[in-house]
């Protein structure tokens, strides 16, 4: 599973429209269908996300249920989100603005064949941890059992 730029994640109910929205040109408005609310609302820690109008009547076929501006920067961390929270990827590598999602046997064969390559290259991966001990992407305190 490979995500490269803001329209691979209308897949996931966030649908890039346009950077104008924005007086300073920081953040991209984007329309979002219930599935990329809960994506959102999962992502940021929050309940009931509330937007108060739509652009589009659609997102990927799905009713819009609203807008917001999102930051530019938000695209990768938002991306390994979708990847292990959503597709349950076991690692992501992010490579020439390629976020990559890999099940584990995929991050060994991928490991394995950097190491004959070579020992110097730079790699930026994110490990997606027992499931058992999460809930909607948030961990569980083992001692409490509260969701933090």
């Amino acid at each position: 599973m490979i995500i490269s730029d803001w329209n691979d994640l209308k897949k996931y109910g966030i649908q890039y429209l346009t950077g104008e929205a924005c007086t300073y040109g920081l953040r991209l408005l984007c329309d979002v269908n219930q599935k990329g609310r809960e994506l959102l609302e999962g992502y940021f820690g929050v309940c009931g996300l509330n937007m108060p109008y739509r652009m589009n009547p659609h997102v990927n076929g799905e009713d819009s249920v609203g807008c917001l501006t999102l930051p530019r920067e938000i695209f990768v961390p938002l991306a390994k989100y979708c990847l292990f929270h959503v597709e349950g990827c076991y690692a992501v590598h992010i490579s020439n603005n390629y976020i990559t999602g890999l099940t584990e046997d995929q991050c060994r064969q991928y490991l394995e064949g950097y190491e004959q390559q070579s020992k110097n290259i730079y790699f930026n991966f994110g490990y997606n941890p027992d499931p058992s001990i999460s809930k909607n992407g948030r961990n569980i305190h083992q001692f409490t059992g509260r969701v933090m």
